[in-house]
């Protein structure tokens, strides 16, 4: 038979917080009713019978509301040159079939790309024991094009980012010259 603790503090409510504290080295114990924990710590909310009602019947309607509200996204009919995986399987798998994928899709993976990691370009990793960093050659070319996409896809970070490796790629062929 399980006996209910009684709040430390107050002595009449049920403890339905265990309050533990570090003071000096000792380890202070408290159970505490739901008010008395909310007086005794900033993390602890004062929480009546009526606000967690109110609190899960508010919780049940923005579901059931976003759910209705929930935008439907048109279907893809493009499917890989390669090895024929609809992108609508992509979609529902995040799983791409071949490395042509990638080109087949690439208008539709960039959002997911961006949102996945962040960026649109790979930084991978240096294998361990390479003698020397491994320095990627890229041409002027190449980053102005990718500039552009970058401000066309108002992604300035990675605009600034371009726009200071052609600035330092420019200077260093300048200077070699």
């Amino acid at each position: 038979m399980m006996h209910e603790k009684l709040c430390t503090k107050c002595g009449q409510a049920a403890a339905s917080v265990k309050l533990t504290k570090l003071i000096k080295g000792q380890m202070e114990v408290q159970w505490l009713c739901s008010d008395c924990a909310a007086e005794e710590s900033p993390y602890q909310k004062k929480i009546s019978a009526l606000s967690v009602q109110a609190i899960l019947a508010g919780l049940l309607n923005q579901n059931a509301t976003e759910a209705a509200a929930k935008p439907v996204r048109p279907s893809i009919e493009a499917t890989c040159s390669a090895c024929g995986l609809p992108f609508e399987t992509y979609r529902s798998t995040l799983l791409l079939g071949c490395s042509q994928c990638y080109e087949d899709f690439e208008e539709y993976l960039i959002t997911d790309l961006r949102k996945f990691h962040g960026s649109t370009v790979h930084r991978g990793r240096v294998p361990e024991g390479t003698p020397r960093p491994i320095e990627l050659h890229r041409s002027p070319q190449e980053l102005k094009r990718r500039l552009r996409e970058a401000v066309e896809a108002e992604d300035f970070e990675l605009a600034a980012r371009l726009r200071d490796e052609l600035r330092r790629l420019q200077t260093s062929e300048g200077g070699s010259n």
